[in-house]
């Protein structure tokens, strides 16, 4: 099937710009997922489009030039050095403006919902220029600058697009650690804002230009605690044993490569990480799912006598927790903060330097960082278990997040142009 999509979008070439939705159709369409998307055959798509071309509003509220739109995960409304800046949530989630402007929505629920054969039909590719007419008219009245957590899906990628030809400040501001590096994702925009030195290296190491890369250091860097020696070293026991799960991506997250992953790669995870752990003598563990699966499909699957659901909030777990095993992950980030030890699980799946979903691991987890621990193998990980515990955490977490959070470097870029 991911040959067949990839002659499909070399085929229909206007379908590149919904390679992130479409992949969404094939991938969560089963009950691993929290929320599935079920395709549905939907009888009154002219009527959608039909209210998606009246959108152009008579009048289109103007504002000051210190507007900036993002649904970055950072508040910059927070952040003392945008006083004064007005900080709008996307035009296609609010609710703010009349009901034209709610047709966007209406247009990114189909984009969810509908059945797949839409994308091929006409009415969706007239659809979509006429939403990058309507996107450009208000952008170009109303915003000053772009701020985003990635840029492959449409509504993002687009906006993209948009303000760098109104040659207007456009970023990705990076969401999480990454777990792929590639010249073309997070490459989009004119800026990337990135948290630590390490990170903005391995962006360049795949072709990214260095003046392209900001750091900033990242939001939480003032809540870093001094690490303590006696947390991180705490005794390894049953019941406090934290593993968080390998998950299946829910959509294409890289576009150099066309994988689909499958969910039994979670499962068989889960089993390498409990086979380790028995032989090393405990006999119970927490885990912790991804927002997006569904705790009922792990019922299924799982050995419940040996695996517990984790149901407090992360810093809640991560603190309870002797150690926390994890594949490649932001997690890692989170339990260094709090004082815990993070081991690095990532089985090799069909060859060496791959995950087992056919990723390639990409640094640190890759065991090029000597300052975390990394294991590619059930033995590997039964090996560290069993032995002393030692992560040099400042290290890593000045190399991955900084010492320092520098909003002002967002802001001066914004508003230099």
């Amino acid at each position: 099937m991911n040959e067949s999509l990839k002659a499909l979008y070399t085929e229909r070439t206007e379908l590149k710009d919904f390679s992130y939705e479409i992949s969404r159709k094939f991938i969560q369409s089963g009950d691993y997922f929290k929320r599935p998307i079920h395709n549905k055959i939907k009888n009154h798509i002219k009527l959608v489009i039909k209210n998606t071309l009246s959108l152009y509003p008579k009048k289109v509220p103007i504002y000051t030039s210190k507007v900036i739109q993002s649904n970055s995960y950072i508040d910059l409304s927070n952040i003392n050095c945008f006083e004064g800046v007005i900080i709008k949530r996307p035009i296609w989630e609010s609710w703010q403006y009349d009901d034209k402007y709610l047709s966007l929505r209406k247009l990114k629920s189909f984009l969810n919902n509908n059945n797949i054969n839409y994308f091929f039909s006409e009415d969706f590719l007239l659809l979509k220029n006429r939403i990058y007419d309507f996107l450009y008219s208000y952008y170009k009245q109303n915003v000053k600058a772009l701020l985003v957590p990635y840029d492959l899906p449409f509504f993002e990628k687009k906006s993209i697009e948009i303000f760098t030809e109104l040659e207007r400040p456009n970023a990705v501001f990076l969401h999480g650690l990454p777990a792929r590096y590639n010249n073309i994702d997070d490459n989009r925009a004119d800026k990337l804002f990135v948290w630590g030195e390490s990170i903005k290296k391995n962006y360049i190491d795949a072709g990214v230009a260095c003046d392209k890369i900001i750091v900033t250091g990242h939001p939480a860097i003032n809540d870093r605690i001094k690490i303590n020696r006696e947390k991180q070293n705490a005794k390894m026991e049953s019941g406090n044993v934290l593993v968080v799960t390998k998950v299946a991506a829910g959509a294409i997250s890289d576009s150099t490569i066309n994988n689909i992953d499958h969910c039994i790669n979670s499962y068989l995870y889960t089993e390498l990480v409990k086979n380790a752990l028995k032989k090393a003598g405990v006999k119970s563990a927490i885990l912790r799912l991804h927002p997006s699966e569904s705790i009922a499909w792990y019922k299924r699957v799982i050995d419940t006598k040996f695996y517990s659901f984790d149901n407090l909030n992360l810093e809640t777990s991560l603190n309870n927790s002797s150690i926390v095993i994890g594949p490649a992950s932001t997690v890692i980030l989170n339990t260094l903060l709090v004082g815990k030890n993070y081991i690095v699980f990532e089985p090799h799946g069909s060859k060496k330097g791959y995950d087992l979903f056919n990723y390639k691991i990409v640094p640190p987890f890759d065991g090029s960082d000597k300052n975390i621990i990394t294991t590619f193998s059930e033995s590997e990980l039964y090996e560290v278990l069993k032995g002393n515990l030692h992560i040099d955490s400042e290290a890593f977490l000045d190399c991955y997040m900084g010492r320092e959070f520098k909003p002002d470097l967002i802001k001066d870029y914004f508003f230099e142009k």
